[in-house]
């Protein structure tokens, strides 16, 4: 049997977002490679913000700017405007750093399409296939659909792909479950306990844009997936009362919990109080707006909450790279054992 070689499809369309999502998928590139299997690193831009590339998914080849100052690089595009060649450069930064952070090599694009061993792991927001691939993984880190680009809107995959969810209540019917309980190590320490002195309030926004579901919350520090920096959002939500949030799957509502936050969810979105409560870290202590009047007494186990979230972590992640060895044994049972799996290019386009 031929060693599979795993793809990973890293996004540079919004290099200031801290994204969990995108961070989970290059966490699973680097404990896939610690299993002796060759693993690379590809990015691909989507909704275009760079008025000279024509709209769709573009895989580039970032990695042959890395090393160049900025002086250097904008020389490689003279008549493009300054806007264009910074945000540019700041793509190539990003790739450079995700490179040496996570410790995957960019993909050498000149064989990838003369080698039939490449499985590239594609990202939700990500619906074709770029690489055209025979073999490929999707990695479902949301309800499926909700998070497509719209030129994505139309296409349905091909039954043979081998589907990955990031949680039990993602999809319906997966191939394998693969939750990622990294936290930083920051946030592992529990911080201050929860008591009832602290100083403010903050909202968080997340993909609710996305959702259409967002609207600003009235004496609440807002924050995103661009601000703050890791640091920084450990010590706002160390001493924040209550955190609002507009996305109710988000890593975020855990690190709340563990910084002694009370995450209020103010929209569920598409999940139900049920899959919010049955996924890998069990329930999760929160409350709803309506909750407010009544919140001390709801709170009461809060601390309590705290601590056992805190060993479900502790456990979950002493059982990852078990669960990695057992996701890269269930792909090649996938793709080389059942032969009906063995796919063509993964897409067709369905007409609305």
């Amino acid at each position: 049997m031929n060693k599979p070689h795993f793809i990973i499809c890293a996004d540079v369309t919004s290099v200031g977002i801290n994204s969990n999502g995108k961070a989970s998928l290059l966490r699973l590139g680097a404990e896939i490679q610690k299993n002796n299997y060759d693993v690379s690193i590809v990015f691909y831009l989507s909704v275009v913000d760079d008025p000279f590339i024509p709209p769709g998914h573009h895989i580039i080849n970032l990695h042959k700017y890395f090393g160049l100052g900025f002086e250097e690089f904008v020389k490689k595009f003279p008549g493009t405007p300054e806007p264009v060649r910074e945000k540019r450069f700041a793509k190539v930064q990003y790739a450079q750093s995700v490179c040496a952070m996570y410790g995957l090599k960019p993909a050498d694009m000149s064989t990838i399409s003369s080698n039939p061993n490449i499985i590239p792991i594609y990202p939700d927001a990500l619906a074709d296939n770029p690489l055209n691939a025979n073999r490929v993984i999707r990695y479902h880190g949301f309800k499926p659909g909700l998070l497509l680009n719209p030129i994505d809107k139309g296409y349905r995959y091909d039954q043979r792909e081998f589907n990955l969810a990031s949680s039990k209540n993602t999809l319906s019917d997966p191939d394998f479950v693969l939750f990622d309980p990294h936290v930083d190590e920051i946030f592992m320490k529990l911080g201050r306990p929860r008591t009832e002195d602290r100083l403010y309030n903050m909202s968080f926004v997340g993909k609710s844009k996305v959702l259409g579901t967002y609207y600003p919350i009235p004496n609440a520090i807002e924050i995103d997936r661009e601000w703050p920096d890791r640091y920084k959002l450990f010590h706002l939500l160390s001493n924040c009362n209550y955190l609002y949030t507009l996305d109710s799957y988000s890593h975020i509502i855990s690190e709340a919990i563990l910084c002694g936050a009370v995450p209020i969810i103010v929209s569920n979105g598409p999940w139900s109080n049920e899959e919010i409560d049955t996924g890998e870290l069990g329930p999760i202590p929160r409350l709803e707006v309506s909750d407010m009047k009544n919140a001390k007494a709801k709170l009461i186990n809060f601390n309590d909450e705290r601590k056992r979230l805190l060993n479900t972590f502790e456990t979950l992640q002493r059982q990852w790279p078990f669960r990695v060895a057992e996701f890269i044994k269930s792909v090649t049972e996938h793709f080389y054992e059942n032969k009906t799996a063995r796919a063509t290019p993964s897409f067709q386009h369905v007409s609305q």
